[in-house]
C-alpha cells in the first residue's frame, strides 16, 4: 500500500496496470488492503485478481464483493511438489473461482 499511496500523490511513478493480492498478507489483512483500492478514486480502475488458500464460497463471494476480477485458489503447500507448482502456473486460469449465484 505504501508504494500505492506514493503513486496516488505523485503523477511521476507508474500506477500499475494489474494487482495481483494475496488475502493473507503478515502485515495487514489483504481484504482491508483490497477495500482500500477499490475505495480510492484514483486507484479504483486497477484490476484485482485476489490470491487465497482459502476455498471458502464466502470467501470469494467478498472478494469479488470488493471488485476483485477473479480469484485464484492457491496450494496449501508449495514445497511439496515443485510439480504442482509449475501445473499451477500453467493452469491458474482454470482454478479461478466466481461466485456462486444466489437465488433470489
Amino acid at each position: 500500500m505504501d508504494y500505492l499511496k506514493k503513486v496516488c500523490d505523485d503523477a511521476r511513478l507508474p500506477k500499475p496496470e494489474l494487482i495481483i493480492l494475496d488475502l493473507n498478507l503478515p502485515k495487514k489483512d489483504g481484504r482491508e488492503v483490497l477495500n482500500e483500492i477499490k475505495t480510492n478514486e484514483y486507484l479504483l480502475r486497477i484490476p484485482v485478481i485476489v490470491l487465497t488458500s482459502s476455498t471458502s464460497a464466502e470467501d470469494v463471494s467478498k472478494a469479488y464483493g470488493e471488485h476483485a476480477i477473479a480469484t485464484i485458489a492457491k496450494p496449501v503447500d508449495w514445497t511439496s511438489s515443485p510439480e504442482s507448482s509449475r501445473s499451477w502456473k500453467s493452469s491458474g486460469s482454470r482454478r479461478s473461482s466466481c461466485p456462486s449465484r444466489s437465488r433470489t
